[in-house]
């Protein structure tokens, strides 16, 4: 069965449409390369990221853990046993500053990918809000995570020190459920503009979002 897409008409790269097999070939190689071109330009995007978060790396270090340590207990510290664990969390934070920074670009490069499978023309025009809500989304899903629930979580795991057990949380350890937490926030903030745009596509409405509020 023939999939019935819709590419933009202005796309130079677009092959003609054909019928038949060698139609279809063309289709699903078209569709290929536009993916092959997405996902490469994305990671040149977070390539630069990184790049720019290096060059920041230890104000972004202290940024990051500065809301642990304001909630460990006194003379606790981030120890780390590994020679190589903290370089290894230099460039994990390196990778998602990255992200963070690339996130508009990355979200564009996934509109353009979906972009032409939408029908009608004024499906498209959501283009900047698309970026803009998902982007946003996830920044402040991200904040959220960093600045209210890691850190209270932390303040909670600390809270079981006493005078005979110490709290020296491990940096890799606490980074990687940082990591988990962030992700996480960020994909739940991702929820708001999802159901936006399937609403304005006209696949969810009010109706329907109350009868499955569960």
């Amino acid at each position: 069965m023939k999939l019935h897409l819709a590419p933009r008409s202005d796309d130079p790269d677009r092959p003609d449409d054909e019928g038949g097999e060698q139609g279809v070939a063309f289709s699903v190689l078209y569709h290929l390369d536009q993916l092959r071109r997405r996902i490469v330009y994305s990671c040149i995007a977070i390539g630069v990221g990184m790049l720019v978060a290096f060059a920041f790396i230890k104000p972004i270090f202290g940024f990051i853990f500065s809301p642990i340590r304001s909630v460990l207990p006194p003379g606790s510290k981030l120890i780390y046993t590994q020679p190589g664990e903290a370089f290894s969390v230099y460039v994990q934070i390196a990778l998602i500053a990255g992200i963070v920074f690339a996130a508009p670009i990355v979200m564009y490069q996934i509109w353009k990918l979906i972009a032409p499978v939408l029908y009608q023309r004024h499906h498209r025009l959501f283009a900047f809000w698309f970026i803009f809500l998902t982007s946003t989304g996830f920044i402040g899903g991200a904040l959220f995570n960093h600045y209210i629930v890691f850190k209270w979580m932390m303040a909670f795991f600390g809270s079981f020190s006493a005078a005979n057990l110490a709290f020296m949380p491990k940096l890799d350890d606490v980074f990687g459920l940082y990591t988990k937490m962030l992700f996480g926030m960020g994909l739940v903030f991702q929820m708001p503009a999802v159901v936006f745009f399937l609403a304005k596509m006209g696949l969810v409405t009010g109706r329907f979002l109350l009868k499955n509020f569960k």
